[in-house]
């Protein structure tokens, strides 16, 4: 029994952590990753500037 109840709180936050990881922590990588580049809506090619945007 106790197992169970024990699989049953991972049962619960998995979806929760999926949801996260999608809405937040995905894009923030991104974000971090463009922040790196010179990337504009009118061009297809990313060129690595580094800390020249900052």
């Amino acid at each position: 029994m106790k197992r169970t109840r024990n699989l049953y709180s991972y049962y619960m936050i998995f979806p929760a952590l999926i949801i996260y990881s999608i809405f937040f922590v995905v894009p923030a990588l991104a974000a971090f990753y463009y922040s790196f580049t010179d990337w504009r809506l009118d061009r297809l090619e990313l060129k690595f500037n580094g800390w020249g945007n900052f």
